[in-house]
Formats: C-alpha cells, sequence, structure tokens
C-alpha cells in the first residue's frame, strides 16, 4: 500500500513538473502570426502599463507579431507616453508630427488599430522630478485630430478598428468627440462609473478623493457612505452613488452577454464586472452584443430615473458590416495579469487557479474568463 502511494505521489510529482515545461515547449515552437496592430495608450504612469497589459498578454500568448517578425513588447510597442526610471522625465511618442500622407500611408500599412485609453497623465501620476511644467495639472491626454483622421482611414479601408472605455471621455475635447461619435455611430452619455468595495474614505484608497469632495459641494452635505457601492460620474461633475442595501439588490455591476455573441467569441453569458466603465450607446449602423445591467431596488430605481440614468446599458458595441469596430464600454485592458503566463500554450485550462473568485476586486477572472477569449477570437479573425 505504502509503495503505491509512493508511486502515485512520484506520479503526480512528475506531472506537475512536465506539464508547464511542455506548454512552454508547445508555446515556443507554434507558428507565429502576423499582425501589425497600433497600440494607443496615454495613461501609462508606471512601467507596470496596466492600461493595455491584456492586450500585449493576448498578442504574445496567441505569438502575434510585428512586421520584423518579432513578439510585442509591453513597454515599447505602442503609441503614447512612456515613463522612465529614476529622475529622467517622461517621453511621449505618438503621431503628432505625422503629416495627413503620413496616416494615410500608415493606414495602408496597417491590420488594426486599438487605442486602450485616452485619458492621460496628470501631475499627481508622476514625482515631481519628472515635471518640468507644474503650471498645468493635466501632463498629456485625449484623443488628438490625426488619431480620429487614422481611424477613420482605417475605416474607409475596412480594416480592425477597437475602441475602449475614455476614448472619446474627458480630456478629449468635445469636437473631436462630436466628429468620432458621427463618424462610428456611437454617443457618449458623459457618464462614467466604478464599482468599489469600501466608500469609506478612510479605508479605501483606491476611492479617489475628488469623488468625496464633488459630492459634498454639490448635496451639501458630508460623505457618509461606508461599504460597498457603484459611483457614477457626469462629465459636469455630478455624483450619484448607489450603496449596497440601501440602493442596490447586488452591489456590482454585471455584464450580459448575447447568445449569439456567447457562441462565437466563447464568452460566458453572465459575469460581473468590478472596474470603471462608462454609459454609451449605440446607434442603429451598430449591435449591442452585451449591456451591463445594475441591480437596483425601489430606492435605487429612484434615484436612477431622478438623473436619467438607465439600468442596464451596453457594454460592447459592433459594427461588423462595411468595417469592422468594436467598442467596449469600460477599462477592459486595464488588468493586473502577470505576463509571466504569456510563455505557455493552453494555460488558460488552469485559469481558475490563476484568480481569487472571492475577491470581487480580482479583475483577472474578468480577463481570464471573458477578455482573453473575446480579444483572441476577434483578432484569430483576421487571419481568416
Amino acid at each position: 500500500m505504502k509503495n503505491k502511494r509512493k508511486r502515485y505521489t512520484k506520479v503526480i510529482g512528475w506531472i506537475l513538473i512536465l506539464t508547464p515545461l511542455w506548454m512552454h515547449v508547445i508555446w515556443r515552437i507554434s507558428p507565429r502570426h502576423p499582425l501589425n496592430i497600433l497600440i494607443i495608450d496615454k495613461t501609462v504612469p508606471s512601467l507596470e502599463a496596466h492600461e493595455h497589459r491584456s492586450l500585449v498578454w493576448v498578442l504574445r500568448n496567441e505569438r502575434y507579431t510585428k512586421n520584423n517578425d518579432e513578439l510585442y513588447m509591453l513597454n515599447k510597442d505602442y503609441s503614447g507616453f512612456f515613463p522612465t526610471k529614476g529622475d529622467k522625465e517622461y517621453q511621449i511618442q505618438d503621431l503628432s508630427q505625422y503629416s495627413d500622407a503620413m496616416i494615410d500611408s500608415l493606414s495602408d500599412v496597417l491590420d488594426a488599430v486599438f487605442i486602450t485609453d485616452t485619458y492621460g497623465i496628470y501631475a499627481d501620476d508622476l514625482p515631481e522630478n519628472q515635471i518640468s511644467d507644474t503650471t498645468t495639472r493635466l501632463i498629456y491626454g485625449g484623443l488628438r485630430e490625426n488619431e480620429l483622421d487614422l481611424i477613420t482611414n482605417m475605416k474607409e479601408k475596412g480594416k480592425l478598428i477597437l475602441t475602449e472605455f475614455n476614448t472619446i471621455a474627458s480630456p478629449t475635447n468635445w469636437h473631436i468627440r462630436k466628429k468620432f461619435q458621427e463618424e462610428f455611430d456611437i454617443s457618449w452619455s458623459g457618464w462614467t462609473g466604478r464599482f468599489f468595495d469600501e466608500l469609506d474614505l478612510s479605508l479605501n484608497p483606491e476611492l479617489p478623493a475628488w469623488i468625496p469632495e464633488h459630492y459634498e459641494k454639490q448635496d451639501s452635505i458630508q460623505w457618509h457612505f461606508s461599504g460597498s457601492g457603484i459611483v457614477l460620474v457626469h462629465l459636469d461633475s455630478r455624483i450619484v452613488i448607489l450603496a449596497e442595501k440601501t440602493h442596490l439588490s447586488f452591489n456590482l455591476p454585471v455584464i450580459m452577454t448575447t447568445e449569439a455573441a456567447s457562441e462565437k467569441y466563447d464568452l460566458p453569458k453572465r459575469i460581473r464586472y468590478p472596474y470603471w466603465f462608462d454609459i454609451t450607446f449605440g446607434g442603429q449602423e451598430n449591435d449591442v452584443l452585451a449591456s451591463y445591467e445594475l441591480h437596483t431596488n425601489e430606492v435605487g430605481d429612484s434615484l436612477l430615473a431622478k438623473f436619467n440614468i438607465p439600468k442596464r446599458f451596453p457594454a460592447m458595441i459592433v459594427h461588423d458590416k462595411q468595417y469592422k469596430f468594436y467598442y467596449f464600454a469600460g477599462d477592459w485592458s486595464d488588468s493586473p495579469v502577470h505576463m509571466f503566463w504569456t510563455y505557455f500554450r493552453g494555460i488558460s485550462f488552469f485559469r481558475h487557479f490563476l484568480y481569487n473568485w472571492t475577491d470581487i476586486n480580482d479583475r483577472k477572472e474578468f480577463f481570464w474568463n471573458y477578455y482573453l477569449p473575446l480579444t483572441r477570437n476577434i483578432l484569430s479573425e483576421q487571419l481568416n
């Protein structure tokens, strides 16, 4: 009996050792797929590059390559804000110096563009010794005219365009926002939101201090919230708080995916979402493949009605007829997923061991179960 247990233990031990080794070997010998994609990210305060980290994870794990046959690199292969180590000032590498002819040529050679974030960098995001101009709070950010020209050209040429949360929100100016909305038949309501597991500012460093400050100015009462809740913020600084138990029957926003989209992209029909989102609508030219749902009670319903906020609104807006356009109405590409796992083929089969499903703040659950299969399937369509 003891010998059988020893043999069993040895077998399990060898499996644990050899499985990741073979997964890595298979990843290394898997074919590479050329895909010339431009990533635009203007919100990179640190080398962690969270705002486009998920996308590069997928590109590397699926072995998509640049024109030089090299895999994409997290801190190199994007357009936008580049932080630096030590006392050196940041760098900005984007399309600002491109002429109209250069933009048109770029749209010819690109296969896809993914705008992951244009919120930008503010003075509070960087050490003082990296900021030469302290007269302005906004250092860099917002969608620019020639970037809009690029994706408009991509649209005309039937190329893949992926955009998400904050592409056209503040600090993008209203003129560019208006042109973008008209070009792609979407409309931002001005509202953004996020779930917080704790609304007590003294207990939650993740809660921006400006939210209680603006709320107190708006309602002329002290910030009194605690426990979890959903914060909704309008472009005009109006703030609505949906607190657990008081306004919510279920504290987290939930993404509901249509049956057709669930089958096509291998997505769960229902998944909780704990991070930033916006309330944006698609016009008749687009399809809504997934929607957010806020589970409010009667008190919460009344509060939403007071501000004309819907409790169900689009999460994924798509146009896939004359051109391919996706708008993800959330900060979906922002995830703390570890880049180490990109080197293992089939690692998603073990995804349930790589996040804590009991931790409602763990965004890796959303990455493994929703973002990864969705992005993987969208990109694979480009190979066909």
